[in-house]
């Protein structure tokens, strides 16, 4: 597990990621003052204003390391929680090693806690991971 300092450079480094992602696509992009929210940003997506939280992958040291994994939960109150829908509608999910970007709606993980994705040139030496990642991928 990453120090405290480098697991918050590497979300603020994949939240950056997001932005200028969308950004460089004139899309209208806002980043709410205060965090209280649980939101990360407000993006006019396919036609309408939604609320994303951003999730920056980290690489999994246990096993053979080819598969990234984010969480999908927050601290609140101390202790970890789930978001609902009255929270967020996506979540936008960054990979930095592999320059990629995901909007996840938050409907497609009820139920789930984190996900895992296996980059598609390590797939034949390990086990392909359940979540259909490709239909969410935006880069």
């Amino acid at each position: 597990m990453l120090p405290a300092e480098d697991s918050t450079l590497t979300g603020d480094l994949g939240e950056l990621t997001f932005e200028r992602h969308f950004l460089s696509q004139r899309c209208l992009i806002a980043r709410p003052r205060s965090d209280v929210f649980r939101v990360d940003y407000l993006l006019e997506w396919n036609g309408h204003i939604v609320k994303i939280n951003v999730k920056t992958m980290s690489r999994q040291m246990q096993g053979n390391g080819n598969t990234f994994t984010t969480t999908l939960t927050a601290s609140k109150n101390g202790r970890r929680a789930t978001y609902i829908p009255t929270d967020i509608d996506y979540f936008g999910v960054v990979n930095l090693e592999y320059d990629r970007i995901w909007m996840v709606p938050l409907s497609a993980t009820i139920g789930k806690t984190g996900l895992a994705w296996v980059p598609p040139d390590l797939r034949k030496r390990t086990k392909r991971t359940a979540f259909d990642w490709d239909k969410y991928q935006i880069k």
